[in-house]
């Protein structure tokens, strides 16, 4: 196993908020430059610009950017939409992600079930389409100077196709020099076996932490011990650090239990959520293996009071989040 370095004082964590496009005029930049202000405030240092694509089944091999989904109908952002973006991101101050969205029209089932049953002539037809897509951002990503750019996000059932990932992977570094990660979905992360052709080992870090309606933060810090193992063993084995390209909690009971169910029964708990972050922070934060995180989410138009929403915005959870930003909470 080669070691990971430890955490230098000097060395900065990714402390980001996730930004995701619902349309294409949402990343220009006289309407995302409220959201990057709201990101600052809460003392982020770091944004992940998500844009959502879409593919009819999960053997398909076209991939589009208009979807409906789960009844929500957007047109994602274009190249030079996404420019915008990223432009006044880095005028804000702010480090950049780029992590693009693949999503299934229909609501049974979800990216993760994209390369189900598909052979590999059907990989190949859908690697083609992906990496055109990949490639374009990419070369938009170098020129721009963006930060970090991600291959994919949770797309557990094509992580089999190693062949066509490193050819992928190779793909975009012809164009973008940066660094970069695939953000694989929680628990699935050990199935990557391409992770040395990669810069950071990313995970959606939705693990389950407690079944518990309402669990003592001494409960959700217990519930990190055996994520805590697992991923200093990943991170041993290709000598890489983990950036957690999503974590996030609903301000709802049961999302300890469920984190990554946005449709767990909608009763009110901001506590639970604000919580969930304290566990983390004390449990993850400080590891050697971590690089840091990108929180899920805010929105491009803020929420009104009172929702349940992953958005930490005006809860508990979001003072919890600016004190560790703000190196005030250790």
């Amino acid at each position: 196993m080669t070691p990971v370095a430890e955490t230098s004082n000097a060395e900065v964590k990714i402390n980001g908020f996730a930004i995701p496009a619902r349309d294409a005029e949402d990343f220009h930049t006289e309407n995302i430059q409220g959201v990057l202000e709201r990101a600052k405030n809460l003392g982020a240092n770091w944004v992940s610009l998500h844009t959502n694509f879409g593919q009819s089944s999960v053997r398909g091999s076209v991939i589009i950017d208009h979807a409906e989904f789960n009844g929500h109908k957007w047109i994602s952002p274009g190249v030079e939409d996404e420019r915008q973006a990223v432009r006044a991101a880095h005028k804000a101050g702010l480090k950049v992600l780029l992590k693009p969205h693949v999503n299934l029209f229909s609501k049974e089932y979800w990216r993760g079930d994209i390369g189900t049953g598909m052979t590999d002539a059907e990989a190949d037809a859908w690697f083609a389409n992906y990496d055109a897509i990949l490639v374009a951002r990419a070369r938009m990503a170098q020129e721009e100077g963006v930060e970090m750019f991600a291959i994919g996000t949770e797309l557990t059932g094509m992580q089999r196709f190693e062949k066509q990932w490193r050819n992928t992977i190779a793909k975009v570094r012809e164009v973008y020099k940066g660094p970069l990660t695939f953000c694989a979905n929680h628990g699935a992360e050990g199935d990557v076996a391409w992770w040395d052709a990669l810069d950071y080992i990313g995970i959606d870090a939705y693990y389950p932490l407690s079944t518990d309606k309402h669990p003592s933060v001494a409960a959700l810090r217990a519930g990190w011990q055996p994520y805590l193992k697992s991923c200093a063993e990943l991170s041993a084995k290709y000598g890489k650090k983990i950036v957690f390209g999503e974590i996030g909690y609903m301000s709802r009971e049961d999302t300890a239990a469920t984190p990554y169910d946005w449709k767990v029964a909608d009763v009110r708990d901001e506590q639970v959520q604000a919580d969930c972050f304290t566990a983390f922070f004390d449990e993850v934060y400080d590891k050697p293996w971590f690089a840091g995180e990108i929180i899920w989410m805010l929105h491009i138009n803020p929420l009104p009071a009172g929702n349940t929403d992953y958005s930490p915005e005006g809860k508990p959870a979001g003072d919890v989040i600016k004190a560790w930003f703000d190196g005030k909470a250790k």
